[in-house]
């Protein structure tokens, strides 16, 4: 069903133009003798298509506590949702096999708690190793190979050298770093957008906070990186 041409926003994503509205959902709870009631927020829809009143309309629903740990309180349910948020889910949707333009798609309920990760999007993919780099060549200005051993796999077996892409210069390649990796045409590679090498310097790791509240890179305990996502439900695999 496409989206109503009124009371829809666009956002730009990587050069293209969505459209998106939300929709607030309440539970009403009236007294036996009908005089009074209240209402309790439930969760709020987000619908997202390409194009305005276009179909392949993308659906995801969000519980009312995921929306408040991005700062959306119910008491500004007339305020639009973090855009933040909404680009997470449409490059998300995408990531899990949404065809904008072309397909309805329901992100999955269960799949929703993955945004609610405060860190990046990036805790999604397919492999993810702290690794040691052994070699970084460049392949052009804004990107490179790099040969890597691994130091500790976190999800997915790439082995215990492998080689991959890397969306960042060679000079700006760390000696240690945790990486994020999905297939691509010639291999393993990072995802462009947030480059997906993330420096460790000590015990600590470099990593962009996505938020939607402070928008920063800055250093966060090795551990609880870890911890945060093996909280995920993955583990070693």
């Amino acid at each position: 069903m496409p989206l109503p041409r009124s009371r829809t926003r666009g956002i730009h994503i990587d050069e293209e133009v969505y459209h998106w509205l939300a929709s607030m959902h309440w539970e009403f709870n009236v007294a036996p003798d009908g005089r009074r009631w209240k209402k309790d927020p439930k969760f709020v829809d987000l619908h997202v298509a390409a194009e305005e009143g276009g179909v392949g309309v993308l659906h995801a629903r969000f519980p009312v506590p995921v929306l408040s740990e991005w700062g959306w309180q119910v008491r500004d349910h007339r305020r639009a949702l973090p855009d933040d948020l909404v680009a997470r889910t449409i490059r998300y949707a995408i990531k899990e096999g949404w065809q904008p333009g072309e397909t309805d798609f329901d992100l999955p309920p269960r799949r929703v708690r993955y945004l609610r990760t405060l860190r990046h999007l990036l805790y999604t993919e397919p492999i993810i190793a702290r690794i040691r780099v052994l070699k970084a060549t460049s392949r052009d200005r804004n990107s490179s190979t790099i040969h890597a051993a691994v130091i500790h796999p976190i999800r997915g077996r790439p082995g215990s050298e492998f080689h991959f892409t890397a969306m960042l210069p060679a000079k700006h390649i760390p000696d240690q770093a945790l990486v994020f990796l999905h297939p691509g045409e010639d291999g393993l590679t990072t995802w462009g957008s947030y480059a997906g090498v993330f420096r460790i310097s000590g015990n600590a790791v470099l990593i962009y906070d996505s938020s939607g509240q402070e928008h920063r890179w800055g250093f966060r305990p090795l551990p609880i990186v870890l911890e945060e996502l093996g909280g995920l439900g993955w583990g070693e695999e």
